[in-house]
């Protein structure tokens, strides 16, 4: 259950992260002009949200994978 979860929750911010490059979808938040910067790194928080909830996605594939080899 918790792998749906993480799946869920990576799936959901990666399409909130997608869907903000589409200007027919509306958004309550702009989510492109949000910046996170990091030292010399600014991200906007569209670019954060696609590649955490890949990483999210992808942890939640490989537990998923460990668990069907036990």
């Amino acid at each position: 259950m918790i792998r749906l979860v993480i799946f869920l929750l990576g799936l959901g911010m990666f399409l909130a992260g997608a869907a903000s490059h589409f200007q027919h979808i509306r958004m309550p938040i702009d989510l492109r002009s949000i910046t996170w910067s990091l030292g010399s790194v600014a991200l906007t928080l569209d670019v954060v949200l696609m590649v955490a909830g890949v990483f999210f996605i992808l942890v939640a594939w490989v537990f998923h994978r460990l668990n069907t080899l036990s």
